[in-house]
């Protein structure tokens, strides 16, 4: 089984976080279990934009 570490942001709990995923899974986070995630992209591109719902307090 091919396995890659991977990049992801959780759009409900708002954290950033690596993980070492197999192939063909999908990724959950480790803090709030959501599958609600982005993958980051490995090199920055122009105009990537993360949606993410952060308070304005």
């Amino acid at each position: 089984m091919k396995q890659k570490i991977k990049e992801y942001f959780c759009r409900k709990c708002n954290r950033s976080f690596y993980i070492l995923i197999e192939e063909g899974k999908k990724a959950v986070c480790p803090e709030c279990k959501s599958e609600d995630l982005v993958n980051v992209p490995n090199s920055p591109k122009k105009n990537v934009q993360i949606n993410c719902k952060c308070s304005k307090d």
